[in-house]
Order: structure tokens, then C-alpha cells, then sequence
């Protein structure tokens, strides 16, 4: 890749406790995707790579999507 090539990271955060130590909780992070951002950078686009990210590790009624606006 060039330098400045577009790219869209995804990370993961989660708390994880072992089964006998449900007290136990330590949170987790994953980078779950680092993938290029082929053709226009909309938000279209990028909620696709995000939703592709998502579904590949069977997420989606695991996450929560919050909108914030000022």
C-alpha cells in the first residue's frame, strides 16, 4: 500500500470473567478488522465494512450502537 491509502480499523472492547470467577472481570480489547477502503470514503461504504466486520464474528446481537449529537 501507498502511503495515505485509506484504511478502516475495527476494534473490539469487552468484558471478559472466567466462568468460575464471575467477580473476576477484565476488559478485553481485539482488533477485529483492518481492511482498505476501496472506492468512495462514505458513510455507506464504511458501515458496510463495519457490518461485513460485525457478521463475521456473528456480532450483531452482541453490540450496541449508540448516536451521540451535539
Amino acid at each position: 500500500s501507498d502511503p495515505g491509502d485509506p484504511f478502516l480499523s475495527v476494534t473490539g472492547h469487552y468484558v471478559h470473567a472466567p466462568p468460575d470467577r464471575p467477580d473476576d472481570w477484565k476488559l478485553q480489547t481485539e482488533q477485529l478488522a483492518f481492511v482498505p477502503i476501496e472506492g468512495r470514503h462514505s458513510g455507506a461504504n464504511m458501515a458496510n465494512l463495519l457490518v461485513r466486520t460485525v457478521d463475521r464474528y456473528g456480532l450483531r446481537e452482541k453490540v450496541s450502537i449508540y448516536f451521540y449529537s451535539i
